[in-house]
């Protein structure tokens, strides 16, 4: 049991940074041209995903406290953790690729963050149900804690990718003044 107290710092700078993320989008689509209410397809499919996979990151860095509160052996608070978020990754892995289906793609379109956060959340579910069944990583936390910073990346993408659009559509605006 000790040991795993050791590691709730860690999870607890997981779930504030990811709050910190969905803060700051909040205020660049409020500040930015999605303030006057242009928000695309494309633009509501990437806040969507970022909201549901920061709050999938938020939620996998707070169970684990609440299983240690209930004073479950540290094996057991991996296990049931990343055997909980494995199946939580799929539904979001399923909800994610409905999404990028059904929006109409803009000028600012890309595939390559699109692939890469369903790559990191496809690795993430196999390394949380790998660690659930104690396969290859022996119910650690160093997986658990993999699989978050897998998740927290994805948020970050769609936070960057969220920016350049921004930034992208101010300078084209700029350009179509002059």
């Amino acid at each position: 049991m000790v040991i795993v107290f050791m590691y709730i710092d860690s999870l607890w700078a997981i779930a504030e940074l990811t709050l910190v993320v969905v803060g700051f989008s909040g205020i660049v689509a409020a500040l930015g041209n999605r303030g006057t209410g242009n928000w695309t397809g494309e633009d509501i499919s990437r806040m969507s995903v970022m909201i549901v996979t920061a709050f999938r990151t938020l939620l996998a860095a707070l169970l684990p406290i609440v299983f240690i509160h209930f004073e479950m052996p540290d094996d057991a608070v991996w296990a049931w953790s990343s055997g909980i978020f494995g199946v939580f990754g799929i539904a979001l892995t399923v909800v994610m690729l409905r999404i990028a289906r059904r929006v109409k793609r803009d000028q600012h379109h890309s595939s390559i963050v699109q692939f890469s956060a369903i790559a990191l959340s496809i690795i993430g579910i196999g390394i949380n149900l790998l660690n659930a069944a104690g396969i290859v990583f022996d119910r650690s936390f160093g997986a658990y804690f993999l699989t978050l910073v897998l998740g927290f990346s994805v948020t970050c993408m769609y936070f960057i990718r969220m920016i350049q659009t921004e930034l992208l559509s101010g300078d084209l605006a700029a350009l179509e003044r002059d």
